[in-house]
């Protein structure tokens, strides 16, 4: 390992196992200020069965500490409560026009949409070379408008991140209840031609299905 930015650097023998996750603590001296530092991975040749270990760059990770373990747990934990609110909102949002066991049913699709919004995402992506054609562009728009009401539960856990010990910053706690709205790129889709690209986050739309509960509930006659 070596420092990018002062040249110092450190040679660490490893026996680690393929297919299996280590981790081990570096010298702060081979990391730069930025948080930076190059590793280098060499297979030592021994005298029995030689193996050859390939190491992806997605593979290795660095962390470094920062905030506190209460701090986060705190965060993590408002984050689970913003998804238990939607799903709460959920139910009475359906409960007010469906039978008990029809709701439980639509509460558990909504939860399973959301869990499963990575892989649902990722195989109806569109691949221009791939000669799409009007199913697949019908599966396209409809996932994305389905997410525009359900949040996607799949893209940042805060029990994987406890588990990993990865920071939870505040941002991403706030766009877990607020509305955050940002100038699009030129591959947002719809919203590279608006100029802007609206994030509703998890309590957000928990507020929204609350409302059309509601309004829903006032029409209803009631006997």
């Amino acid at each position: 390992m070596k420092n990018p930015k002062t040249g110092h650097y450190e040679i660490i023998p490893r026996t680690d196992l393929p297919d299996t996750t280590s981790s081990f603590m570096i010298s702060p001296q081979v990391v730069s200020d930025e948080g930076k530092t190059i590793i280098c991975f060499i297979n030592a040749s021994t005298d029995k069965e030689k193996t050859i270990i390939q190491l992806k760059p997605q593979e290795a990770k660095l962390y470094q500490h920062i905030g506190s373990f209460e701090g986060n747990i705190f965060r993590a934990g408002l984050v689970i409560l913003s998804r238990l609110i939607f799903l709460a909102a959920a139910g009475v949002l359906f409960g007010v026009f469906l039978s008990f066991p029809i709701t439980c049913l639509a509460c558990l699709m909504v939860f399973s949409l959301g869990m499963m919004s990575a892989f649902l995402f990722d195989a109806t992506r569109i691949v221009p070379a791939a000669s799409p054609g009007a199913f697949d562009y019908f599966s396209h728009y409809l996932v994305r408008g389905i997410f525009i009401f359900i949040p996607t539960f799949s893209g940042t856990s805060a029990v994987d991140a406890l588990v990993d010990g990865v920071y939870i910053p505040w941002g991403n706690l706030l766009k877990e209840y607020a509305v955050i709205i940002t100038p699009s790129g030129p591959n947002n889709g719809l919203w590279s031609g608006l100029g802007f690209k609206i994030e509703t986050g998890t309590g957000f739309r928990a507020i929204l299905s609350l409302i059309i509960g509601w309004l829903i509930f006032r029409r209803r006659e009631l006997g």
